[in-house]
């Protein structure tokens, strides 16, 4: 598509989404969709050098930086019609989420709440923690994830699929409360206690070779807690770690389908690329780089998105 209807395009579905925003502002954010679906990048250089003008690429590759470091702009008030929408799109009935935290460069840590979608994690909501080293805390995943609870229409079967960061079983209990089928991850050092036995015991204690598959119910998850749940003990053949899963649902079947479904390695193309913070605009909008190095992102933020086959196509404007 030409540049000139691209931005055409974006600017009108931009309009509607932000009528009370600053032209200028609306403007920029145009320009930054364009310049990240020209050129497939996320550096700011590269993206600049797709935005036509007689200014100098310096020029306009600060112009962007300037955006992206506007605090008047609240990232969740621009892309939270955004999410409703794809959910929306999606109107399945069913959603499999993705919960994902990632270190990003020295320091930082990003939390992420994505919907699976034909081997694409499509972003709903993000946030940054400020963290050298360890993990996040239990209650900035939960708000997280109350903020994503308030984005999926009723009536909406959920199931959540999360790496060890989001194992906690504080977030165990808030997913059981909202009715949301879960699997998540757990730490090998954790400690458990087996139906009827009192003594407890290391969750990497459960298999020790590749290809045994252990399924425990009505365990007792920690030490400190005692929560009980359905366990899952995995490794599967070629993988240098066992899966140590917990889980309400009810059977190992189930559990390992819904795992296959955003197995990493199916998901490998879409993930974030592990980069340096400070150059590039993820620090602000990591949805556009989630998926395929912005080019995908961009089009979940084009005007007439449609879900089909195995790509994100976008659709004339106003045909669903």
């Amino acid at each position: 598509m030409p540049i000139k209807e691209l931005y055409h395009s974006w600017n009108h579905f931009v309009n509607r989404l932000r009528p009370e925003e600053r032209v200028t502002r609306k403007r920029n954010f145009v320009w930054l969709l364009v310049g990240l679906y020209q050129s497939r990048s996320v550096h700011l250089s590269k993206i600049a050098e797709k935005i036509p003008g007689l200014t100098r690429l310096p020029s306009r590759a600060r112009r962007i930086q300037r955006f992206l470091e506007n605090r008047a702009v609240h990232v969740r008030d621009w892309y939270e019609p955004v999410a409703r929408r794809v959910l929306q799109r999606l109107g399945t009935g069913k959603l499999r989420l993705i919960l994902d935290g990632s270190k990003v460069g020295f320091g930082h840590q990003l939390l992420l709440v994505a919907v699976a979608y034909r081997k694409r994690a499509i972003p709903l909501a993000w946030t940054w923690v400020k963290s050298s080293r360890g993990h996040s805390s239990s209650w900035k995943q939960m708000a997280l994830l109350s903020y994503v609870h308030g984005l999926i229409p009723a009536g909406y079967r959920v199931i959540a699929l999360g790496d060890a960061e989001f194992g906690d079983v504080k977030v165990q209990k808030l997913l059981k409360k909202w009715h949301w089928k879960y699997v998540l991850r757990q730490r090998g050092r954790y400690l458990f206690k087996r139906k009827a036995q009192r003594r407890l015991q290391r969750l990497d204690s459960l298999v020790s070779q590749p290809g045994q598959q252990v399924w425990l119910e009505g365990c007792r998850l920690t030490a400190k807690h005692l929560y009980q749940v359905n366990l899952l003990a995995y490794w599967q053949p070629g993988e240098e770690k066992p899966w140590l899963l917990a889980t309400n649902l009810s059977n190992p079947q189930a559990t390992l389908k819904a795992c296959a479904h955003v197995d990493r390695r199916n998901l490998r193309r879409f993930e974030r690329p592990r980069l340096r913070l400070g150059e590039y605009p993820f620090t602000k909008f990591p949805a556009f780089i989630c998926l395929d190095v912005g080019s995908h992102a961009a089009l979940c933020l084009a005007p007439g998105v449609r879900l089909a086959g195995d790509q994100i196509r976008s659709a004339p404007l106003g045909r669903p």
